[in-house]
């Protein structure tokens, strides 16, 4: 594991992820990082992918850029065109099956007895927040 903080992008395969983002079809490479179908066990690396594209999908809606990086946040604008409120709905099931103990990334962060609560929060927390927004979106359409 390769983090220094809770936050999603305080962890190198998100910033790589973040790197993957500015060379790729942004909706193409959403749409993979949220289907977990065929990654079969939950491992590292997907769930990582699904963290960061759930942050990125409700910083989008929300124009909430405090839980990203300014690295993202900068790419939010200059991708102001992009519709990405599909990928709601996507990224909070994508989230809630990450989010349990069959995930290698909640077994890895279980090992942090320091920090394991506050991690397990701050994701909790992004999971209501996409959740608000789905109602949000919901009223809307």
């Amino acid at each position: 594991m390769n983090p220094w903080g809770i936050k999603t992008f305080d962890d190198e395969i998100a910033c790589d992820w973040l790197e993957d983002l500015y060379d790729s079809d942004p909706v193409a490479f959403l749409a993979q990082s949220l289907d977990l179908s065929d990654t079969g066990d939950l491992d590292y690396l997907p769930c990582m992918g699904v963290l960061c594209a759930a942050e990125l999908v409700h910083a989008k809606h929300s124009q909430n850029v405090e839980r990203i990086p300014k690295a993202l946040s900068q790419w939010l604008e200059q991708n102001t065109e992009l519709g990405l409120s599909g990928f709601i709905l996507p990224a909070l099931n994508a989230l809630r099956q990450i989010l349990t103990s069959e995930s290698e990334l909640v077994e890895r962060w279980s090992d942090n007895e320091a920090a394991a609560d506050l991690w397990l929060q701050h994701k909790r927390e992004l999971l209501e927040l996409l959740e608000a927004d789905f109602i949000q979106r919901s009223r809307v359409t």
